[in-house]
């Protein structure tokens, strides 16, 4: 009955799988909506995405953005892991994980060269900081969850719910937290 739908994806492997390829997710890329009103067209590619946390920024594959038609909207200046600093475009991208249910809307993607590697897009830390990663290396699963629960731009859901529950219980405490607030300053009162 609550409003907050946990926005996140679930991935188990195999935990060699894991080790070797790293935490891969299926994912839907497509063109922002904006820019799918203007063209009259919903491009969108199908690929994998490698949670990245050694990635400053997202980045989408040079093959991606031609496939999408994307135009870059700036250019900027990055070091990858086996390199000097290269000037790269920048596009902005829609994205959803396979079966997660929603939508990461206008994320800014650096273009890289991911050509043999199978891999269409790196979530990057500019992406991660807003998430909660669970990476468990022995059973092969991992879990990402955009934005984690304790994110700021999530409080309104939460307040939604708890305003819920006052609605539909005033006489009980809601929690346990709460029933020893309130417990505590029925002990001040007597004491005074």
């Amino acid at each position: 009955m609550s409003p907050f739908i946990p926005r996140k994806c679930v991935a188990k492997r195999h935990p060699a799988v894991l080790f070797e390829e790293g935490p891969l997710l299926p994912v839907l890329i497509s063109i922002p909506e904006a820019t799918a009103r203007l063209r009259n067209e919903t491009a969108q590619v199908s690929a994998r995405a490698l949670i990245d946390t050694g990635a400053t920024t997202s980045c989408i594959s040079a093959s991606l953005a031609a496939q999408l038609s994307l135009t870059p909207v700036s250019r900027g200046k990055f070091r990858g892991a086996h390199g000097d600093a290269e000037i790269r475009n920048i596009y902005v991208v829609d994205f959803s994980f396979d079966k997660s249910g929603f939508w990461i809307r206008d994320c800014r993607a650096a273009e890289v060269d991911l050509q043999d590697t199978g891999i269409g897009m790196l979530v990057g830390r500019d992406l991660l900081r807003l998430a909660h990663l669970t990476y468990d290396g022995p059973t092969g699963e991992f879990t990402l969850e955009i934005p984690s629960q304790t994110h700021p731009s999530r409080a309104h859901e939460k307040l939604k719910a708890q305003s819920q529950v006052d609605s539909q219980s005033t006489q009980a405490p809601i929690n346990r937290v709460e029933r020893r607030r309130m417990e505590a300053l029925a002990r001040k009162k007597k004491k005074i």
